[in-house]
């Protein structure tokens, strides 16, 4: 019987050794999964970010594109006619109205 007591607190330290591996592992797993889900978080922000910069951006092209095709539109669009114009261009030079 005195013979395998040391044989059985040899058992016990290699268990308790074992289960402070587990222990040491389980956390570095823990601060593992913590770094991920920042680094995630923070993925995701970013991409938020982007997203929000890409709509304003659309919505600068699509406001410059309105006032470029506005431009154009007025630029081809004829002048209105002045009250003269169409009196003073059946009349002769001497007929205008001084």
């Amino acid at each position: 019987m005195i013979a395998s007591q040391p044989n059985r607190r040899r058992v016990v330290i290699s268990l308790a050794a074992l289960v402070d591996l587990l222990f040491v592992v389980m956390f570095l797993q823990f601060v593992e999964l913590q770094q991920v889900n920042a680094s995630l978080e923070g993925a995701k922000t970013s991409a938020e970010q982007s997203q929000k910069d890409a709509e304003r951006l659309k919505d600068d092209a699509l406001a410059d594109q309105g006032k470029v095709v506005d431009e154009r539109n007025a630029r081809e669009r004829p002048p209105p006619p002045s009250p003269f114009g169409l009196r003073r261009a059946c009349m002769s030079p001497g007929e205008w109205p001084p």
